[in-house]
């Protein structure tokens, strides 16, 4: 996902599966923005953003870097960190290693949909601050070089910056004085709250 905000252009992804998580964390991610001409259907120029692969934090730095009473940071780099897992001595130990890395894969992505300013400490979020306005840019996300275990591909994404992305407003929340009953509504632009 991508949204112009007027300064900058912010990329928002998650990885497909709990190995594909694992794999890309090893290596980190690229973000190549290339400019594109609409009258040529070319590129006009390429810009590496990230000289180093992003990364998330390792288990010292969310604890170095969040206060104590930063309950989600505690949560994020709880679940995003790996422990060093004992041995495997049986397929029942391996299968419930599983079971746990599917579970902290499932919980960091919910809890970085409803907290995205965590993302970028998972290296699942980036923030182009050198993005001109009136531009058309096409964003490539790719793991770095390395060694990959799982077959991972690049994905790109086109952003316009003519104008910056809407936030809608904040869905009314309505309330009936006397029944104790909360009623929320909201449409299909939601989704755009979270970014």
């Amino acid at each position: 996902m991508a949204r112009y905000s007027g300064d900058s252009v912010t990329l928002r992804w998650f990885p497909a599966d709990p190995l594909t998580w694992k794999a890309i964390n090893q290596t980190g991610y690229v973000v190549v923005r290339y400019g594109l001409n609409l009258k040529t259907r070319l590129y006009t120029d390429s810009v590496v953003l990230t000289p180093r692969p992003l990364k998330p934090l390792a288990a010292a730095d969310w604890k170095n870097r969040f206060p104590v009473g930063d309950t989600i940071a505690r949560a994020f780099g709880r679940l995003a960190t790996e422990e060093t897992p004992a041995p495997v001595n049986s397929l029942g130990d391996a299968l419930h290693r599983k079971d746990l890395a599917d579970q902290r894969f499932v919980f960091t992505m919910l809890y970085g949909s409803l907290y995205p300013a965590y993302l970028s400490h998972l290296a699942l979020r980036f923030v182009d601050k050198t993005a001109l306005k009136n531009k058309l840019y096409v964003y490539l996300l790719r793991p770095a070089p390395g060694r990959l275990l799982v077959p991972v591909g690049a994905v790109d994404v086109v952003v316009t910056t003519e104008k910056p992305s809407e936030k809608p407003e904040m869905p009314e929340i309505v309330t009936k004085p006397g029944d104790r009953t909360v009623q929320f509504t909201w449409d299909r632009k939601a989704g755009n709250y979270w970014f």
